[in-house]
């Protein structure tokens, strides 16, 4: 057995070998800490062996790994590279804080015939940020090999305590096309809710095809026959739907449908 230690005001290394007649295990690891011109730590590691019974197990000949940790206030970046038995792993981790805005994004890189035998495309990431003065406040995009889908979207308050809202996805995917899966969907509409009414309505766009609701229930003032009870004098619901969209025509689903449902106190 071999064990070697080092450890400077800036840099952490160790070394770890066993050996037998046949046999050996050799790892190390290596943590330096910020140098000249950077603002993060770099580290390193390595394990290898030639014991047959733990590459059995799972545990590959040779893995080492490098990597990259750099925070400055609200950001943090992390980059690892790992390389097994000849095949490479990359992974990248960063998060932003800047103008009120937040970002996350994860990428995954590999080589490794293992992954891709289950189906893992070689280049993956997803990319998230939220919040900000400028619309669109919440993006978020994920990619998986040739498969790309993004969406965004923004909600914004009125001064009359309307709230409107906005929706875009986006489809990149040839496996999802084929499926019939739309290019891209489009949604907008707006909520308002008072003491005496909800305004709701809803547009949708797929493509070349549109969808759209309208919902408005009223009430008028209550009335206070009695101490113990407030009940609306009248209650009214219109709701309207109309589309064009030839899945739902072909389920017999009529382009236009409305319901007006009214409610009197003595009816």
């Amino acid at each position: 057995m071999l064990l070697l230690h080092s450890h400077l005001a800036s840099h952490l290394s160790v070394h770890v070998m066993l050996r037998s007649a046949e046999r050996q295990v050799d790892a190390a690891f290596g943590l330096e800490g910020p140098v000249t011109g950077t603002l993060g730590s770099r580290f390193r590691a390595s394990l290898g062996h030639t014991v047959p019974s733990l590459r059995r197990w799972g545990l590959p000949f040779s893995v080492d790994g490098c990597g990259h940790l750099q925070s400055v206030g609200p950001s943090l970046a992390v980059a690892l590279v790992v390389n097994v038995d000849g095949d490479q792993l990359r992974v990248a981790l960063e998060r932003r804080g800047a103008g009120g805005r937040w970002g996350l994004a994860l990428g995954l890189h590999h080589g490794l015939s293992r992954h891709q035998a289950l189906g893992v495309p070689p280049d993956n990431h997803i990319r998230l940020s939220v919040g900000g003065n400028k619309p669109p406040r919440a993006q978020l995009e994920v990619a998986l090999g040739p498969c790309t889908l993004t969406a965004h979207g923004d909600v914004r308050t009125e001064a009359n305590a309307t709230r409107n809202w906005t929706l875009a996805l986006v489809n990149h995917c040839p496996l999802l096309e084929a499926l019939g899966v739309p290019g891209r969907v489009d949604g907008s509409g707006y909520i308002m809710v008072n003491s005496m009414a909800v305004d709701a309505q809803v547009l949708v766009t797929m493509d070349a095809n549109t969808l759209q609701g309208l919902l408005v229930l009223s009430t008028t003032e209550m009335s206070e026959e009695l101490t113990f009870t407030r009940w609306p004098e009248h209650i009214s619901l219109d709701c309207t739907f109309q589309h064009n969209i030839p899945t739902l025509q072909t389920l017999w689903v009529e382009d236009k449908l409305g319901l007006l449902v009214s409610l009197g106190k003595y009816q």
